[in-house]
């Protein structure tokens, strides 16, 4: 009789477990979506960077002409 309870016993401790992994599962499916979420977040803030990057190289090529920009010193070397 006591393999039968120990049988029980057994399956009582899979199940249990296969608990304990839906929960795991389930929170780093919460930790994926944060994830993807921020990747999304920062891609766009990206996109934006870059437009905002070419807004500029069209106002300063508008005032200036052509060039180049040093970003370090602030010198602008025309192109001839």
């Amino acid at each position: 009789m006591s393999w039968i309870k120990d049988i029980q016993s057994e399956y009582l401790s899979v199940q249990n477990k296969f608990g304990q992994l839906a929960m795991a599962k389930l929170n780093l499916q919460d930790k994926i979506n944060e994830v993807e979420d921020l990747d999304k977040d920062l891609n766009n803030q990206f996109q934006e960077l870059k437009q905002k990057e070419q807004e500029l190289v069209e106002k300063l090529s508008e005032k200036y002409g052509q060039g180049n920009l040093d970003p370090k010193t602030g010198v602008f070397t025309p192109v001839e």
